[in-house]
């Protein structure tokens, strides 16, 4: 008896907050996980899109690749997590980055009007682009 309260003191006490922080730290690992992704489509099927403006907002560089962080209604976003695959904006993200960077001093200051779709999940919010207008 005295083995089995111990057992489930053991499973309440650190089991179950364990997995609670793997499926957190699941949840925050990566910007285009599996239900950040489904609910994104899920918002662009029902027609849940913003319309605001994509600015420049620093520059950070990795193993020889200079990239962009960009801000939309203040969250800042990675030149690497912009869209999602099936978003229209993932056709033009390549051509978008590259006219981006041939003319960086020119279009820094730039507002480049978009359509992006918002979600508020556990403390973090996640915006990606859905199309530029």
């Amino acid at each position: 008896m005295k083995r089995r309260i111990q057992d489930i003191l053991i499973v309440t006490f650190f089991a179950i907050p364990a997995s609670f922080i793997l499926i957190l730290s699941l949840i925050y690992a990566s910007p285009t996980n599996p239900i950040v992704n489904y609910l994104m489509e899920r918002k662009a099927l029902n027609n849940q899109v913003n319309m605001g403006c994509l600015y420049y907002s620093s520059t950070y560089k990795k193993e020889g690749y200079i990239g962009y962080y960009f801000k939309i209604n203040g969250v800042r976003i990675k030149d690497l997590n912009l869209t999602l695959p099936n978003f229209p904006f993932a056709k033009k993200e390549v051509q978008f980055i590259n006219e981006f960077h041939q003319n960086f001093k020119q279009r820094k200051q730039y507002c480049y009007y978009v359509q992006y779709i918002q979600i508020d999940l556990f403390f973090q919010r996640y915006v990606f682009i859905y199309d530029l207008i």
